[in-house]
């Protein structure tokens, strides 16, 4: 396989890679080392090989008259000549031929090197030389090399001043004579200006290796200079770098880095780098106190360009703030022109380490000062055995398991040691209690084994499950802190952490940039530093953190500890413990402050003259006390008391005794008490309450409390007979108050009355002055027996145990589609009265079946017919009474098997006889036309008649002819809008609106009473008609229509639909035969 030079431009041939058989070769020469030669060269040759270069010429200078010798699969390439040939060069090359030969290389390629111009004058155009050159390549096969001439570049980018063209072209013309021009001649010329020299008649190529400008340039120009720019080779490194000028400072360059002075690559094409500058002001940073941490970011910054500043806390304490609230350590501002004054905040907290002497040994704690070194030694516990393991301390708890796979438990130090103990868990095979981090536990079954994380309840119990990852070989969760896992594989050097989102999610992964020495365990971190042990038993230290968790700096903490090792860190977290008073005139308090977590601290309430302590709001009444911060930190609140006086008055004073006066602590109770004189009674204390005995908050302010009592009266009860019954609410009462009485009977006996003629039981008195006695009178008792005949027509009500010699009010009540007929004695009322001999009595009430039915009619002058109805108020049978009549005939009323019609408003009136079947038999012509009057009912030979809606109604009375006989003005005048709706016996029923109300006739039929319907009818209902039993209403015409139960006073009892709306249809009429 044969080679040819690869270099970057081509001047005079074609541009690109050139081989004779399609394969690359890249060469350079070697010389005395200088200043970045060797940078120069490595990235010349790593830049060939990324473009495809398959083998590289590498000769290496040995001495002045040394050769070199680079193998690279079968192929050898170099030849280096340096000075004057002597005679002995001659044998040079078969030398090299021959170590070719001797090692199994194919394919020999002598290469000429550039000669240096020191030698440029002493070589020349030395025809022995170039001869000799010839010579050694003349073996090869016609057309298989090029030949190449090298161009010296100084340091400085300069071609030696003993090359020109014309030399060059000279040489080429030589080895072109002394070959037989059987080779072509390239030339590597190594700076850019070579290439407007042209190639000469003798030079074939020209190659040269690439450049590119750099330019730096400030922004703005006032701000600053740079320095660096120029024109240089590609793959080449340059420093640039900027100056400030004064009241600037330089803030970064254009593409994000902030180096300065920085170096750079030079890369294909031309590049800008701009310094950016800003105006400068003054950042003042201080720590609080000086010792708590150290701040970096101040001094001279830019304005307005967001900057960085760090409060970095000495070993042993805490950040908690910068001076304008802000809690963050690393943080970005933004200045103005004025600049800025800020304070770091910082608070002791101790940094602890837990160390234990090997699983199932003592373990103790190590306080770490201020120089990472350990300051003090506290023993937790000592030697446990059963393989019982530290596992992690934090916020002054332990977290233990007992070896891997075991029990796992929490302690609570108090004073460093435990004091509290909670089971976490029983034994769970092959998993490890990693960590613990506030109430979150870090497990993971064994190395390399799943990692989850337990949320503990607050019995410290798991309460959630959150798996974080799978099995991964080799990797080990070594530590949790806020949403930070800590990771490790193996005991490698590599290292990073997860970090999780609020539902314990891993959301990403970190490495860790600093290398860690092969052994190394990391073994616990705070947030601001990392732990790290060369294994069990070994050396240990600790790294600061930044804010994105990353080393900063490094500590040793301890030599190694020969069988010891370091368990975990806790750094003390701040926690705020409030001390405040209840109010501020009664009282001072301290103790309260910026703690740390586990501290202990003791807090004081001195109370103000007039004042006393009370207690502490937790209910604690020790003062001063001593208290452990708590994570979070609390708040206490001493309770201070006014000394307050209270008195207690009776009124009137002789009535009785108020007790309870004297002085006591505000905030506490105080006891009262009334007591009343005889002839008096307790009522109730001035503030409205009516406990004799209580107890009352003592206020801020002094109060009194006044007992007040009224005179008092007996109320006496008596029976009128022992055996009769008795009577409860006597006693004695203030007078003007109202008590209750109530007779209680014998068995056998009822009570009738009172001796003042009362029947109310129980009843209410009013007490008097001077009291009163009332006798409670019982009578004997006797059997009223009530029936229905049928027992399915009707209901009986009244029976029962009924006062002897005494009024009982009876009454019945049928069912639909029957009347009552009468009472077995022949009474026919159905609501009576009757009086009870000793013996009693029994009565059926007879009912006989008379089926309910409704007139309705198709409009005026429309059809009609005749709903029966059942039992369940709904029509049962229809049966037509006439086809359409027109002429504006209405058929008014139904009344035992007669129909009332009328010829429209003030037409004729006639009345039909109907069959069984409910058809017209016999017509009576009843009047003539009688202009404005209405038929407006009939009940038997009477019919109602009104002079229009609002007009006089009156009453004609038929005679056998079925023509008015008589006629009775029942009502001249009456309410606009009054409407007479039915006459049934002595009631003729008229609405006004959404009033109902009955008229009571006299035996004469005049009107002598007038009494409301007890319900209101809704807004559009009509009442149509009723029977004794029943009435009729319809939600106007075509509406929908139901029936009201009445008792013996015509009044509503119980409501039923017997039909949905009837479009067109009106409801005249209903009757029970």
């Amino acid at each position: 396989m044969f080679f040819l030079a690869l270099c970057a431009e081509v001047a005079r041939a074609a541009t690109g890679p050139i081989g004779l058989d399609g394969s690359l070769i890249a060469w350079q020469w070697c010389k005395h080392s200088y200043a970045g030669e060797d940078a120069y060269r490595d990235s010349f040759l790593g830049g060939l090989q990324t473009r495809g270069a398959t083998a590289i010429v590498y000769p290496l200078q040995d001495s002045r008259d040394g050769w070199n010798l680079w193998l690279g699969g079968n192929v050898v390439l170099g030849m280096y000549m340096l000075g004057t040939p002597s005679p002995v060069d001659g044998h040079r090359t078969d030398d090299w031929v021959k170590r070719c030969n001797s090692v199994g290389v194919t394919t020999q390629i002598p290469v000429l090197f550039n000669v240096q111009d020191s030698f440029a004058g002493e070589f020349g155009l030395h025809e022995d030389y170039l001869r000799w050159f010839a010579n050694s390549i003349n073996w090869a096969p016609a057309g298989q090399f090029i030949v190449c001439l090298g161009l010296y570049i100084d340091r400085n980018q300069q071609i030696s001043s003993a090359w020109t063209p014309d030399y060059l072209n000279q040489m080429a013309g030589k080895l072109k004579q002394y070959t037989g021009g059987r080779f072509k001649i390239a030339i590597h010329a190594a700076a850019p200006q070579c290439l407007t020299w042209g190639a000469g008649s003798n030079i074939d190529i020209i190659y040269t290796d690439p450049s590119a400008t750099v330019t730096v340039q400030a922004s703005p120009a006032a701000g600053g200079t740079v320095a660096g720019g120029g024109t240089y080779l590609v793959g080449t490194q340059r420093q640039i770098s900027a100056q400030a000028n004064n009241g600037w400072v330089f803030t970064g360059w254009n593409d994000g880095v902030a180096n300065n002075p920085r170096t750079i690559v030079v890369g294909a094409g031309a590049a800008t780098y701009t310094a950016n500058f800003a105006p400068a002001t003054t950042l003042t940073l201080q720590a609080n106190p000086a010792n708590g941490g150290n701040m970096i970011g101040g001094g001279l910054r830019p304005v307005g360009v967001p900057i960085t500043i760090i409060a970095q806390p000495t070993m042993g304490w805490r950040f908690l703030n910068w001076s304008d609230g802000n809690t963050n350590r690393f943080r970005t501002i933004t200045l103005g022109a004025a600049g800025g004054n800020l304070t770091a905040n910082f608070m002791v907290a101790p940094m602890s380490i837990l160390l234990q002497a090997g699983d199932g040994g003592m373990g103790g704690r190590w306080t770490l000062g201020a120089d990472y070194l350990p300051a003090t030694w506290t023993q937790i516990t000592g030697a446990m055995g059963d393989g019982w393991v530290l596992r992690a301390i934090n916020q002054n708890r332990i977290l233990l398991q007992q070896g891997v796979g075991g029990a796992i438990n929490i302690w609570e130090l108090t004073n460093g040691v435990p004091s509290k103990m909670w089971n976490v868990s029983a034994a769970i095979p092959a998993w490890i209690a990693r960590d613990f981090d506030g109430n979150r536990v870090l497990l993971q079954a064994g190395d390399g084994g799943m990692v989850g994380i337990w949320t503990l309840s607050v019995s410290n119990t798991p309460a959630a499950w959150s798996a974080i990852a799978d099995p991964t070989t080799g990797l080990i969760a070594r530590a949790l802190r806020d949403n930070r896992i800590l990771v490790q594989f193996n005991t490698s050097t590599t290292i990073g952490f997860w970090t999780l989102n609020s539902a314990n999610r891993v959301t990403a992964w970190t490495p860790i940039n600093a290398a860690l020495p092969a052994g190394w365990i990391l073994r616990s971190m705070t947030p601001d530093y990392m732990l790290l042990q060369a294994g069990d038993g070994g050396m240990a230290g600790i790294w600061d953190l930044d804010a994105t968790g990353q080393p900063m700096a490094w500590h040793e903490l301890t030599q190694a500890l020969p069988g010891w090792i370091i368990r975990s860190m806790d750094h003390a977290l701040p926690a705020t413990l409030t001390v405040v008073g209840s109010t501020n005139i009664g009282g001072s308090v301290t103790g309260g402050g910026m703690l740390y977590v586990g501290a202990n601290a003791t807090i004081t309430a001195t109370a103000s003259n007039g004042w006393v302590f009370a207690r502490w709001n937790d209910g604690v009444i020790n003062n001063p006390r001593m208290v452990v911060v708590p994570a979070g930190g609390a708040t206490y609140t001493a309770l201070f008391s006014k000394i307050v006086t209270i008195s207690a008055l009776a009124s009137p004073t002789n009535a009785g005794y108020a007790g309870g006066s004297g002085s006591y602590a505000s905030d506490t109770l105080a006891q009262l008490s009334a007591t009343a004189s005889n002839g008096w009674a307790f009522t109730q204390w001035n503030d409205g309450n009516t406990n004799a005995v209580r107890s009352v908050p003592v206020p801020m302010t002094n109060i009194t409390y006044t007992a007040n009592f009224a005179p008092t009266a007996v109320i006496g009860t008596s029976v009128n007979t022992n055996v009769g019954g008795r009577v409860t609410g006597s006693g004695t009462f203030i007078i003007g108050s109202s008590q209750v009485l109530t007779a209680v009977a014998s068995n056998g006996w009822i009570f009738t009355s009172w001796s003042d003629g009362s029947t109310n039981n129980p009843r209410t008195v009013i007490v008097t002055t001077g009291g009163a006695t009332y006798t409670a009178n019982f009578t004997p008792t006797a059997m009223l027996a009530l029936q229905a005949s049928p027992a399915n027509a009707g209901n009986v009500s009244g029976g029962g145990l009924r006062a002897v010699g005494f009024a009982a009010s009876i009454g019945t009540r049928p069912t639909m589609g029957w009347r009552f007929l009468n009472w077995s004695d022949g009474d026919t009322n159905r609501v009576r009265s009757i009086v009870l001999g000793a013996a009693g009595t029994n009565l059926t009430a007879n009912f006989a079946a008379a089926p309910t039915a409704v007139l309705l009619q198709a409009g005026n002058g429309g059809m009609a017919g005749i709903w029966t109805l059942g039992t369940n108020y709904l029509p049962a049978t229809w049966s037509p009474v006439t086809g359409a009549l027109g002429g504006g005939w209405v058929l008014r009323a139904i009344n035992q098997h007669r129909v009332l019609l009328q010829q429209g408003t003030g037409g004729m009136i006639g009345l039909w006889e109907l069959n069984s079947s409910g058809a017209p038999t016999n017509w009576w012509l009843v009047s003539g036309v009688l202009p404005g009057w209405i038929a407006r009912d009939l009940d038997g030979n009477r019919v109602l008649l009104q002079a229009g809606d609002g007009g006089m109604v009156g009453c004609w009375t038929l005679g056998t002819n079925n023509t008015p006989a008589t006629w009775n003005a029942l009502a001249a005048t009456l309410s606009p809008g009054l409407i007479a709706r039915a006459l049934c016996g002595n009631k003729v029923l008229v609405q006004a609106g959404t009033i109902g109300s009955y008229w009571t006739l006299d035996g004469s039929n005049n009107v002598s009473a007038v009494t409301a319907i007890s319900a209101v009818l809704p807004a559009g209902w009509i009442l149509r008609s009723m029977t004794p039993d029943y009435m009729l209403l319809q939600a106007g015409d075509g509406g929908m229509a139901g029936i009201w139960d009445l008792d013996a006073n015509g009044n509503p009892i119980d409501w039923h639909t017997i039909t949905g709306p009837l479009s067109g249809w009106i409801l005249r009429g209903m009757n029970q035969p």
